[in-house]
This record gives C-alpha cells, sequence and structure tokens, in this order.
C-alpha cells in the first residue's frame, strides 16, 4: 500500500492577504482590511487519489480505460438493438442460454478490452465484409467507409430479427386503473420498426454498391424517367467533350 499524498491543487476560495493575512471572499478584488491586491491561495489539504497528483474534487478521479467503458455499457444493455457494433456477450442476449460460446469469446487486440464479445456476430461481420469486399473490387477510402457501415447495419439487422423470433412480433402491454381494474392489449414490438429501418437502409447502400462497381466498369447505368437530350448536347459546357462524328444535324425547317 503506496503512503498518502496530499493533493498539489490550491483551493481558490477564500483568498489571503500577503501583507495582512486577513480571508477574504474569492470575488472581493482587494483586501477589505488593509486595500492590497496582492493575495495568496492554500493548497488543498485533501489526499490525492490513487496515481493522480490531485484529490477527487480537483479532477483527480479515475481515467476511465477501453474495458471500463465496455463494462459499462454492457450494464445499461437490455436487448442491444441499438448498439452499433459487435455486442458485448451478456445474459440478456436472447439466445444466452443456448449459445455454445456465451462469455467464451474475448479478442483483446481488437478490441481493447477483455470482455466477450459474440461470436457468431464477429464471424457475420468479417465472412460478409469479406465477401462484399471480393465480389465489388472495393478499394477507395468511401467504399471502404460505406462497406463498414453496410457490415455493421447487416449484423444490427439480423440482430433484430433473432429478438423478434424469440420475443415475437407483437408485445402485450398492460395498463391499471386506480380502482384495480386493468385491461390488456397487444401491439407491434418497437423492434420491428427498427429492423425495418435498417433494411431499407441495407438495400439502398447494396444499391450504391452496384452503381459504384458499374461506374468503376464503365459500364452504362440505365436511367428511370426523360432527359432532354436536345439540352443535354446543345450546352456549351459539354462541347468539348462531343466529337464531330458525334454532332447531328437536324434542319427544323423541314
Amino acid at each position: 500500500m503506496l503512503p498518502a499524498r496530499q493533493c498539489c491543487a490550491e483551493n481558490p476560495n477564500p483568498k489571503y492577504c500577503s501583507d495582512c493575512d486577513t480571508s477574504y471572499n474569492s470575488n472581493q478584488t482587494e483586501c477589505p482590511e488593509c486595500g492590497s491586491t496582492d493575495f495568496y491561495l492554500k493548497r488543498c489539504t485533501n489526499c490525492a487519489e490513487l496515481d493522480r497528483s490531485t484529490c477527487r474534487a480537483h479532477g483527480g478521479t479515475h481515467v476511465l480505460t477501453k474495458e471500463n467503458c465496455d463494462k459499462l455499457t454492457a450494464a445499461r444493455i437490455t436487448n442491444g438493438i441499438n448498439i452499433t457494433g459487435i455486442l458485448m456477450c451478456t445474459k440478456t442476449c436472447p439466445i444466452a442460454q443456448s449459445c455454445p460460446h456465451y462469455q467464451q469469446h474475448t479478442d483483446i487486440e481488437r478490441y481493447g478490452s477483455s470482455l466477450p464479445r459474440c461470436y457468431p456476430e464477429e464471424i457475420l461481420y468479417d465472412t460478409l465484409t469479406s465477401r462484399v469486399q471480393e465480389e465489388y473490387d472495393l478499394d477507395d477510402v468511401a467504399d471502404q467507409i460505406m462497406l463498414n457501415r453496410f457490415g455493421v447495419n447487416m449484423v444490427r439487422l439480423l440482430r433484430g430479427e433473432k429478438i423478434i423470433d424469440v420475443v415475437g412480433e407483437l408485445v402485450e402491454r398492460v395498463r391499471t386503473s386506480p380502482d384495480g381494474t386493468y385491461e390488456t392489449w397487444q401491439e407491434v414490438n418497437p423492434i420491428s420498426k427498427t429492423v425495418e429501418a435498417l433494411d431499407k437502409r441495407v438495400q439502398a447502400w447494396l444499391k450504391e454498391l452496384a452503381i459504384s462497381r458499374a461506374a468503376r466498369e464503365g459500364r452504362k447505368i440505365q436511367i428511370q424517367g426523360s432527359i432532354n437530350l436536345t439540352n443535354l448536347l446543345s450546352d456549351p459546357k459539354n462541347a468539348p467533350f462531343i466529337s464531330d462524328d458525334m454532332m447531328i444535324d437536324v434542319d427544323l425547317d423541314d
């Protein structure tokens, strides 16, 4: 056990006059006894926190590590649908009792803490992103960011579906009245709306990845709707890109 050390910070209140040693409030600019503006502050008498130079009141609180932050997050998890990443492996998981990997998988190098993670979700994320990377030949930074977001939301989507499989699409609600009576009804599981939103987001990202690949390969992209080719070809901005053999003469008098 290390000996206790005094806090090295100074208390900002009260001030002490350097001339007459009178104590006065820190809001005052001069000593009320002699009018001097010179003052000094006394050192804090509290003990400093362990491995810190100041006490808790002066900011010497415990510095949270990555593992501390993960433990705080894991303690607040109820179903994990809002966790934007690989889920911590906790007893709140709907398949915790039947999962063979429960509390078995840790990766300090990847996550920065020894807190167990969901091994099936990690395998899904790694396999999915690797397969899409290979299929779409992604190499740009923007594509990589899109791929990571796609992988995370796909994991969250399947996580939500897993919760719905266990809990069900309908949940029962109960309202109690002051007279002791109560009423029950069923409504759509709120997680269903999250799953629906994630599904649309995943489809949009798949479409963006397909467009990016088509643009890299120089293929034509079908555009739905109408385009005014006259305005397109007559625009002076496009003139440098139109060669003589691409021009079409149209006689409007005929």
